[in-house]
């Protein structure tokens, strides 16, 4: 694995020079490392990561909450099928119609991505819906020795309405857990489209320095996002109590410089 860092959009006045940080994959083995790290898959280009407020269930903390079986009991009606993408038919009906459903739910990707993420190689499993035997939801799924990430879901959000998206979360968390993995990655958690998956009980997300499963926390991260949270004396009271020289020792990644030097890099 090797980690690059690309600039984006700056914000000189106020001395925000951001960089997006990139890991390039080199071996399989370290897949399921990366997604503890934080780093996420891109759909165009498997072979990278991106770093970004990941979120995943712990799932030995995980439980149906009340909600969890209203969605249950309000969409029992579905039933699902798990297949090998090795062993699923890619076809352009399947890729206008997930590109139609795509745009009901006002979700913007492109028919290269759709086919991507069909037959890209990363992805291992989908999850096919069905309501009265009709196809209504693609489930798009990676498994692994100890975790599983639903990286992708469509559906038909004006046949099924809304809580199929929700179930289908659930249905995988409970079958992880069944199954002994450790966690559910459920994409990135950032405003509107993060907000729901908190509903499963161990719930976690990305600091950038490690996983936190404190909501107020969350919350302080949506409303500083334009602002270094090592400034906001605020962030260290609330959250660390004032210990910055404890969170310094305990959080952030050495660099083996001797690494660079036996490769020849400066």
């Amino acid at each position: 694995m090797k980690l690059y860092f690309f600039e984006v959009n700056h914000q000189y006045h106020q001395y925000l020079f951001p960089y997006q940080v990139v890991a390039f994959l080199e071996k399989d083995e370290e897949k399921e490392k990366l997604y503890g790290w934080g780093f996420l898959p891109f759909r165009n280009n498997p072979q990278l990561f991106y770093l970004a407020r990941g979120s995943r269930c712990r799932l030995r903390n995980f439980v149906l909450s009340s909600e969890n079986r209203r969605i249950i009991k309000k969409t029992n009606q579905f039933v699902v099928k798990k297949i090998s993408l090795e062993n699923f038919s890619y076809s352009f009906s399947l890729q206008k119609e997930c590109k139609d459903w795509a745009r009901q739910r006002g979700w913007k990707i492109s028919t290269a991505s759709i086919k991507k993420i069909f037959t890209g190689g990363f992805f291992t499993d989908v999850w096919v819906w069905f309501l009265d035997g009709e196809r209504v939801g693609y489930q798009i799924i990676f498994t692994g020795k100890k975790l599983i990430h639903t990286g992708y879901i469509f559906y038909n959000s004006q046949l099924t309405g809304k809580d199929l998206g929700m179930r289908m979360l659930i249905e995988a968390t409970l079958w992880a857990k069944e199954e002994g993995k450790e966690f559910h990655y459920l994409g990135t958690s950032y405003g509107k489209t993060g907000f729901y998956k908190r509903n499963l009980k161990g719930f976690e997300f990305f600091t950038g320095f490690g996983w936190s499963d404190n909501w107020e926390e969350w919350k302080y991260f949506e409303e500083k996002k334009e602002k270094y949270l090592l400034w906001e004396e605020e962030y260290w009271e609330k959250f660390w109590q004032g210990e910055k020289g404890k969170f310094f020792a305990q959080k952030g990644f050495k660099i083996d410089w001797h690494y660079f030097e036996d490769n020849g890099e400066e």
